[in-house]
């Protein structure tokens, strides 16, 4: 039976009525708020933030199906086994699905009796149009809605096609939720699924009960030696060691069991019920410890689990971060180790020039190895490649507490060197769109300085070898855009397209009417764009905005002492309130 769906005061009634809280962690209300209101949202929530209550806990409040698309089955599972033991009635519908169920399934959705039926990307779009529009769904939410996008670090060609279905049910609102994601991709993500003005949440990155080690490469004895060390001076707590190949995983669980220690392989060359019989054991707790390829452990909801060992380096910074997240959820001190080794550079360097996204992923993977060998704090390294500020130092990461932290230059290099690869990436996509060549929109050069500037300084662009107002008229805004939304601690909504286009408009020597008729706009709006410009460092030409003899007039004002009241007076109306304003900031 579906569970009913009752009339409940709040979301955290049916936080506490079905999952047991009585609080909810930041950012959740507010995204399931606005999400209920029928808004169209993006989430970028951090592994371990609790994103599945974002779209879990709206699909009991509202009444239809929810459709959650989802990457893997694993996750499907684990997700359908918890609602159904909280009451609720969940499906799981995919390539695993008995074939003798589908009607099942069927005739329970167009009855409405299903409160989250989840799909993959696959069997989603395998679903003829008369279905899809026969169900009463209540919306649509695409977990890891990074692999949407083709920036993503984990792109799968069949989510891209997503978009498609809001052809066939536009009203329905839609939640894109995701762990890691830089600036283009989440706009790619917007664009892919069609987002309509997307409410976007961004939680913090930073996860301060993680500690942070790294292990340097001193050969493959000493390395076993150290990884057995940590299990079994940890062997009453759960924890995950993630490897990089199938045949890894297998050779250390055995070793670990000859040992004594209880432990499991799990890769997916391993049969379904393989690798469900070992995910079950995990999480239970009758199993501490699993040897994996990234196949395991997305979307697991294990609260306590202890530590996260990188056996072999992780291809990026995404997938890294991804990974370490599944310890700690429940805010207990946990601690991550990576060992590091010469041999996986090489290796991860060849997977990445066979890939099909070259450039990409080798950027990505040369941040991943200046986070190894980084001086500074790993933690502001790491905050600093999602764009995010912090401490000077977290003092629990090997570099804090060896004492050997390098604090002057933490942050900005990973934060500069991640937004200078974003704008490669950029400008490659703006060269295609206009079918010119990269180096005709601007140099490496260019985009080195441009990645440089401060989102509060934008108009220090201007001073930038290789840009000029015609360059401005074509690509500024898509950069400076860019730029502001790329920094997480910038909140200012004063750069606008409109401010913008008064401000080109201006440097044409437009006049404040002239502008005024052009846009449609009232002259005080005007003179509010450029100022909100000139705020930013762009430079405002006192010419354009005021005649020489008006000028002459407002100035023997100002040598009376006038102040703006008696200057107002004094000018006789003949100027705005807002323009006499703006002049005398720019005199």
């Amino acid at each position: 039976m579906k569970v009913s769906k009752m009339t409940l005061v709040s979301c955290r009634d049916v936080l506490h009525e079905y999952f047991g809280y009585e609080n909810f962690r930041p950012g959740q209300e507010e995204i399931i708020q606005a999400f209920l209101a029928g808004s169209d949202c993006l989430v970028l929530m951090p592994t371990g933030g609790g994103k599945s209550l974002c779209y879990q806990i709206p699909a009991l409040m509202k009444s239809g199906v929810a459709l959650i698309v989802s990457p893997l089955i694993s996750l499907m599972k684990d997700q359908v086994d918890q609602l159904k033991r909280r009451g609720v009635y969940a499906v799981a519908w995919n390539s695993n699905t008995p074939s003798g169920e589908d009607e099942q399934i069927i005739e329970d959705c167009r009855a409405g009796l299903v409160s989250l039926l989840y799909v993959s990307p696959e069997r989603l779009l395998a679903l003829n149009a008369g279905f899809l529009q026969s169900v009463p769904w209540s919306f649509i939410a695409i977990d890891e809605a990074h692999c949407v996008s083709q920036w993503g670090h984990d792109f799968r060609p069949e989510y891209a096609k997503i978009g498609k279905i809001r052809k066939l049910l536009p009203e329905l609102p839609y939640l894109a939720l995701t762990a890691t994601a830089d600036f283009h991709t989440r706009k790619d993500i917007e664009v892919q699924l069609s987002l309509k003005k997307p409410k976007i949440f961004i939680s913090s990155f930073d996860r301060p009960n993680l500690s942070l080690d790294v292990r340097s490469d001193r050969g493959d004895e000493i390395r076993k030696r150290e990884l057995f060390l940590i299990v079994q001076s940890r062997r009453q707590s759960s924890g995950i060691i993630y490897c990089s190949t199938r045949k890894t995983t297998e050779e250390l669980a055995f070793k670990f069991r000859e040992s004594g220690l209880q432990c499991g392989a799990y890769h997916a060359g391993m049969s379904l019920k393989d690798r469900n019989k070992i995910q079950d054991q995990f999480i239970s707790g009758r199993l501490p410890l699993v040897c994996a390829t990234i196949a395991f452990g997305m979307g697991i909801d294990k609260p306590d689990i202890r530590y996260v060992i990188h056996y072999n380096l992780p291809r990026n910074m995404e997938s890294y971060y991804q990974e370490i997240g599944r310890a700690g959820r429940d805010g207990l001190p946990s601690e991550t180790f990576l060992f590091y080794r010469q041999r996986d550079t090489q290796l991860l360097r060849r997977f990445a020039m066979e890939s099909g996204r070259v450039e990409l992923n080798l950027k990505k993977l040369e941040v991943m190895i200046d986070y190894v060998h980084t001086k500074s704090c790993r933690r502001q390294f790491l905050l600093g490649v999602f764009g995010e500020k912090g401490l000077t130092v977290c003092n629990n990461c090997d570099r804090c507490k060896t004492g050997k932290v390098k604090t002057s230059v933490v942050h900005a290099k990973p934060l500069n060197q991640s937004l200078f690869h974003e704008l490669i990436d950029l400008r490659k996509g703006l060269a295609k769109k206009n079918d010119i060549t990269e180096d005709e929109i601007c140099s490496l050069e260019t985009l080195q300085n441009i990645s440089k500037l401060p989102a509060s300084r934008l108009g220090n662009i201007m001073n930038i070898k290789g840009i000029n107002l015609k360059w401005m008229n074509q690509f500024g805004e898509v950069f400076l855009n860019y730029l502001i939304y790329s920094d997480a601690n910038f909140k200012s909504t004063k750069f606008t397209s409109q401010a913008f286009k008064c401000w080109l408009l201006h440097m044409e020597e437009k006049s404040i009417s002239e502008i005024s008729k052009s846009m449609n706009r009232k002259p005080s709006t005007v003179c509010t764009h450029l100022d909100s410009m000139k705020e930013f460092g762009f430079r405002i030409e006192l010419k354009n905005l005021i005649n020489n003899s008006d000028l002459k007039i407002l100035k023997t004002g100002l040598s009376r002492g006038y102040n703006k009241k008696e200057l107002y007076e004094f000018m006789q109306e003949k100027l705005d309130k807002k323009l006499i304003d703006l002049i005398l900031k720019t005199i």
